[in-house]
């Protein structure tokens, strides 16, 4: 939205005001005839919003007298507010020269006592006289952009050089932005149009536009706090369906293309092409762009604002309610002492993104099929059918210039529908010859982007269809060894060296699949799901059966795979896996948590069982040695000072309770072997009951360690009884 000053901003809003439009040329010359008219447009490209879009305005002004010959010139539209407001006259414009609107000193706006309110820099393409009347049709400097780019400088080259360049070639006053990019390389076949927006859209999706002073700037869609009120406009034509953008693409090249994984219901998709786009600025855009939502409609804004500008983001009210986050793709201002403006909001609605399949479609292709028997005058007629379904979407009842071509003979080669009245200097168009129809959105020398021909065939980069009809859809290359082919009959779809299959509940996949990303590659080959680690084969997941024919998964790996891992995440807000349990292949397992085992599972180990550090054993069930010993093993039991209380000498007997365990002799039940000195773990209970616990079934166990205490206490008590008997004697 453009900036002016509070007072000027009052002004504007006022019920009564008028404006005086002067025009200023680059010499600094102000024409002094009176203008009694003008109109002034901006406009985005088929009023639609996109990224990396060229921004466009043009005016048509009529003067109240015969202004000359200033065809060509370059001139700025200035309106001046006039008129009483707050009691105070404004100044007028005619001591006031074109570098001083530029500078606005405290002096200059004092003396001038009125704000000037840009309104574009313009080139008049055209003057026409009627009678004592002068028209000026008048453009910007984009007016020439689609000529093709071309530049003498070396790449990879800074955008801001390229962008400069191409100020100079259209006459651009300058740059009015700073953002930088490197480009790689000259793109293919472009104009400087479409130059102009691949670097706007590398600044985070932004527009080229040329401001109101003429500099060359990005500009970004904007949510400006206003409102067009219902009191000062005529109630909005609103379209029925709305527009909600849910994913975004972006042709990069052959084979390179970005999009969103969105996970909402598919409504308007927004493809856009750029060959210097990266992944993370796609990504910055798809923020600003995916979610976008708003009614299209049209507005009549009896008291024009002149501070409003493309791509701001307004509410609109109407009877029946207010219409929030408008952007603005068209808007028209009209003078003639007061101002009004036109305002649209326009894009492809839902239902038209899906629906290119529809009239327009068929009658276009019964217009091919039945033009080489047509006559010439059938043909212009059906050509004019053809416009009226072209254009009144596609403009919106703006409408559309034709133009044919004849060869030398005078027959007619080919018709053209722009729009443009400068068929070189078009953007869109449509061409119809005896072959077929060609459409392109790049200029007469852009890339012809859709094409019906006679044969049948239908070439376009997107064909958009709510139904289409067909059995088979292959590729031009499509062989056993290439290309691929998809047969609507049953589902198939074949490529080259493998088939997919739906069967209404299956989905067969036949050949190889591959994963990968920049440094990890997963292979599902032969029912095994083969894993790769910087282009290394690391092993497998699989079935397989041993020798007892019994069957299990298989984690099979290869020589040069150092370790297999099981891993978590510990918690909600975890970003990366823990290992808890991992073999190494020369360290054997390695647990880093609690590790149970069942109660009801026996568990074997064939290798050596060692814990590290200060790490703790459980057990809770008998441990089964066959035979072997317990080696290097410290069996601790807490008993720090700091874990105790009440701490005195034991007065316990130690002695008679060691006196009253019976060492025994026994065979063992389970094999027959004989122990010539142990114990009873139900004796020893008797004797003190911590000596022997559960082991399960009814059975007990002994727990010698509880034992030592008491054999220490015992030796003791006879080592002073012994000393006593030593002393006496």
């Amino acid at each position: 939205m453009l900036s002016v000053s509070q007072k000027t901003a009052d002004f504007i809003m006022a019920d009564s005001r008028t404006f005086k439009a002067a025009i200023i040329f680059d010499s600094g010359e102000k024409l002094n005839t009176r203008i009694i008219s003008c109109e002034v447009s901006f406009t985005t490209p088929e009023e639609d919003i996109r990224p990396g879009m060229v921004l466009s305005s043009q005016a048509s002004i009529t003067s109240a007298e015969d202004i000359g010959s200033v065809e060509g010139r370059h001139f700025y539209l200035y309106l001046l507010p006039t008129g009483d407001a707050g009691g105070e006259t404004y100044g007028d414009l005619a001591d006031m020269t074109h570098a001083a609107l530029h500078s606005y000193t405290h002096a200059e706006i004092t003396a001038l006592r009125g704000e000037p309110i840009p309104m574009g820099r313009f080139k008049a393409t055209s003057v026409k006289l009627t009678g004592s009347r002068t028209t000026i049709e008048a453009h910007d400097d984009l007016y020439g952009a689609d000529g093709k780019f071309t530049t003498g400088r070396a790449f990879p080259c800074s955008s801001l050089l390229i962008e400069q360049d191409i100020c100079n070639v259209l006459g651009i006053v300058g740059l009015g932005q700073s953002f930088e990019a490197t480009l790689t390389a000259p793109p293919e076949d472009c104009t400087y149009r479409e130059m102009l927006g691949y670097i706007a859209a590398l600044d985070g999706g932004r527009h080229a536009v040329l401001d109101r002073r003429g500099y060359l700037i990005h500009k970004d869609i904007a949510d400006v706090s206003y409102t067009v009120s219902k009191s000062r406009s005529a109630e909005p034509e609103v379209q029925r369906g709305a527009i909600e953008i849910t994913d975004l693409t972006c042709e990069v090249s052959e084979g390179v293309t970005y999009e969103t994984e969105s996970t909402a219901v598919k409504k308007r998709r927004v493809t856009f092409s750029n060959p210097y786009m990266t992944r993370a600025i796609f990504d910055t855009i798809a923020a600003k762009y995916v979610g976008l939502s708003y009614k299209p409609l049209t507005v009549r804004y009896i008291m024009g604002d002149p501070r409003l500008e493309l791509l701001d983001r307004v509410t609109v009210q109407g009877r029946e309610g207010s219409f929030a986050g408008v952007p603005i793709t068209n808007i028209t201002y009209s003078f003639d002492g007061g101002l009004s403006s036109n305002i649209t909001a326009g894009g492809k609605t839902d239902s038209e993104s899906k629906a290119a399949e529809g009239p327009m479609s068929r009658y276009i292709k019964s217009l091919v099929a039945s033009s080489k028997n047509a006559t010439e005058q059938e043909l212009k007629e059906a050509m004019k059918a053809a416009v009226n379904y072209v254009f009144d979407p596609v403009t919106t009842g703006v409408g559309g210039y034709h133009f044919q071509a004849f060869n030398a003979d005078g027959k007619l080669e080919a018709d053209y529908w722009t729009d443009n009245p400068d068929l070189s200097r078009a953007t869109n168009i449509i061409m119809i010859n005896r072959n077929g129809i060609l459409g392109t959105n790049t200029g007469l020398n852009g890339t012809w982007k859709s094409a019906i021909t006679n044969d049948g065939r239908i070439n376009a980069s997107q064909i958009l269809t709510g139904e289409l009809s067909a059995i088979l859809i292959k590729s031009l290359n499509y062989s056993s060894t290439s290309g691929s082919m998809i047969d609507l009959s049953d589902g198939t779809f074949s490529f080259a060296g493998g088939r997919l299959v739906y069967n209404g509940s299956t989905l067969a996949i036949e050949g190889k699949v591959t994963v990968s990303d920049s440094d990890s590659k997963a292979v599902l080959d032969d029912a095994k799901l083969k894993l790769y680690r910087d282009d290394d084969y690391i092993g497998f997941i699989g079935t397989q059966k041993d020798n007892n024919d019994k069957r299990g998964i298989v984690f099979d790996l290869n020589l040069i795979g150092d370790y297999l891992s099981w891993g978590s995440m510990d918690s909600s807000t975890d970003t990366t896996y823990t290992q808890k349990f991992t073999w190494y292949r020369n360290s054997g397992f390695t647990f880093s948590d609690d590790v149970y085992f069942g109660s009801d599972a026996p568990v074997s180990f064939n290798g050596d069982i060692t814990w590290y550090g200060g790490n703790t054993a459980d057990i809770y069930r008998n441990i089964d040695m066959h035979g072997w010993d317990i080696v290097n093993v410290d069996i601790v039991n807490p008993s720090d000072r700091r874990l105790k209380e009440n701490i005195t000498d034991s007065e316990v007997s130690a002695t008679e309770i060691i006196r009253a365990i019976k060492p025994r002799s026994f065979n063992w039940r389970a094999d027959g072997k004989h122990c010539e000195l142990g114990f009873i773990a139900d004796e020893l209970a008797g004797v003190r009951e911590q000596f022997a616990a559960d082991i399960g079934n009814g059975m007990q166990g002994i727990k010698l360690l509880e034992v030592v205490p008491y054999l220490i206490k015992a030796f003791q008590e006879l080592d002073e009884r012994v000393r006593k008997l030593e002393h006496n004697e």
